[in-house]
């Protein structure tokens, strides 16, 4: 009898210290699920957040081309032996992210990227006439920040426009294209804040002459 008593005693032991383990074991368990939980959460968020520094950067260096074109331009174009006048107004489409503290999620900057753009106005005219200035507004151009270049053309417009930023006066030739890449390399990294001057080409649709021009920038 005093030795089926002890046996079950025994079992009793066990098994107490069988359930215990499982719960420690099962605790663990729990702060193991939990702390990987977190882990992934972190990791994730860190990824967002240096992708989304990566977009701010980006965003800065184009507005800083764009607020760089921004203002009016005018200039004189030569058609034959007549002398017009031109004018190129640049608007940016929206004005730049001022930093703050809190990190802006992916998809804010990507929202400005996305809805970055220059509207510009082109008119001309000749001085000397009564008769009123053609001309048109262009939305939603792209300039090529890299290369310092942009083209103004729609339906609505007469004529195309093609735009180079120039520190001097010069035509459309390599010379012009390397000038105008340096001087884009040296503003999107803030070095220069605005562009004061356009080699501009003028190409009608009713015929295949091409008229070269200089514009300088009268107001920011």
């Amino acid at each position: 009898m005093r030795a089926l008593a002890l046996s079950a005693v025994v079992l009793v032991l066990i098994s107490g210290c069988k359930g215990s383990s499982n719960e420690k074991i099962k605790e663990y368990t729990d702060i193991q699920s939990k702390v990987s939980s977190e882990n992934e959460v972190k990791a994730e968020n860190d990824n967002r957040a240096r992708w989304s520094s990566a977009m701010e950067t980006d965003l800065q260096r184009r507005q800083r081309f764009y607020q760089a074109m921004v203002g009016t331009y005018e200039g004189e174009l030569k058609i034959g032996e007549e002398a017009f006048n031109i004018r190129i107004t640049m608007v940016s489409s929206i004005p730049p992210y001022v930093p703050s503290d809190r990190v802006r999620l992916p998809e804010e900057v990507a929202s400005d990227l996305n809805n970055l753009y220059l509207n510009i106005q082109v008119v001309q005219w000749n001085p000397r006439s009564k008769y009123g200035s053609v001309g048109c507004l262009v939305e939603n151009v792209r300039p090529d920040i890299n290369r310092g270049r942009l083209s103004v053309s729609s339906e609505a417009c007469p004529n195309l426009y093609l735009f180079r930023i120039s520190e001097e006066a010069g035509v459309f030739d390599v010379i012009a294209d390397q000038s105008s890449a340096k001087l884009a390399s040296a503003v999107v990294e803030g070095q220069v804040g605005s562009v004061d001057r356009l080699i501009g080409r003028m190409q009608p649709t009713t015929n295949s002459a091409l008229y070269e021009f200089t514009a300088m920038k009268v107001r920011e």
